[in-house]
């Protein structure tokens, strides 16, 4: 199933993001403007049913790294 691909390739470039950028749960939380449970989700695996398109967008802003990017390359091997 392609969908799981890109969900894991999603959850595993937040983990990555975050670890890059040397914050913490709750620092991460706070600049997607979601709940630490969310990001701990994500990490594990499994996007939250209310994650928006706004995370998308944030994400691009605060990380510089587009939205296909963050869906398609694992961004730890580029």
């Amino acid at each position: 199933m392609k969908s799981k691909y890109y969900i894991n390739l999603f959850c595993e470039n937040i983990k990555y993001l975050r670890k890059k950028h040397n914050l913490s749960k709750a620092e991460m939380a706070k600049r997607l403007n979601v709940g630490i449970g969310s990001i701990t989700s994500i990490e594990n695996g499994i996007l939250p049913p209310r994650l928006s398109a706004r995370v998308l967008i944030t994400i691009e802003e605060s990380f510089n790294v587009s939205a296909s990017k963050i869906l398609s390359v694992n961004l730890s091997e580029s």
